[in-house]
């Protein structure tokens, strides 16, 4: 009779895989085209990158979590000597202000090319992204959208805050988008 190995992990390294799958389970939903069935994982905020990436954890894994759908303004880069977009201090407070000290909720559509997961993002009943538009602090992506994702009321979103000239749309003609900025910019 052969021996079974039983191999325990610690719980920790459970609770990781737990979400390592609840991502990925995320993402084979949405390409399948299965909409958002799925319960999200529940994360806590680690790092603000910029007003659209963040860190969050749960028990020991980190994720590095692009919010789909929007754009905002680009931070520069010390190293490069680049300066930052206008607004992109204010983005990126405003963000971490939506979510430190909340529980985070993800809706996931999948990896981008820079491994980042892409995902709705929530704070109780709030769409951290649409209040990111809505607030003027990011535009709506203007690059090709998850399957399964809606952008129109982020589309709405924009359309006020740039008629009500919320944040970076205070700037009138001189407002370069983030994607123009990336173009002058290289890094």
């Amino acid at each position: 009779m052969a021996a079974v190995r039983i191999w325990r992990l610690p719980s920790s390294a459970v609770a990781g895989v737990l979400v390592l799958l609840a991502f990925f389970f995320g993402a084979a939903c949405q390409e399948n085209g299965a909409g958002q069935d799925h319960a999200p994982a529940e994360l806590r905020l680690k790092h603000v990158f910029d007003g659209d990436s963040f860190n969050a954890v749960s028990g020991g894994p980190t994720f590095h979590i692009r919010i789909v759908g929007i754009d905002a303004p680009e931070r520069g880069s010390r190293k490069a000597g680049v300066p930052g977009q206008p607004y992109s201090r204010k983005a990126a407070e405003h963000l971490k202000r939506l979510l430190s000290g909340h529980p985070i909720r993800i809706a996931g559509y999948g990896m981008d090319s820079y491994r980042r997961q892409l995902a709705e993002v929530f704070v109780g009943s709030r769409n951290v992204g649409l209040d990111m538009v809505a607030s003027g602090y990011a535009e709506v992506y203007t690059g090709r959208m998850p399957k399964g994702f809606d952008p129109r009321p982020y589309r709405d979103a924009e359309v006020h805050a740039r008629r009500d000239g919320r944040g970076m749309w205070t700037q009138g003609r001189a407002y370069l988008s983030p994607r123009a900025w990336r173009a002058a910019h290289p890094r």
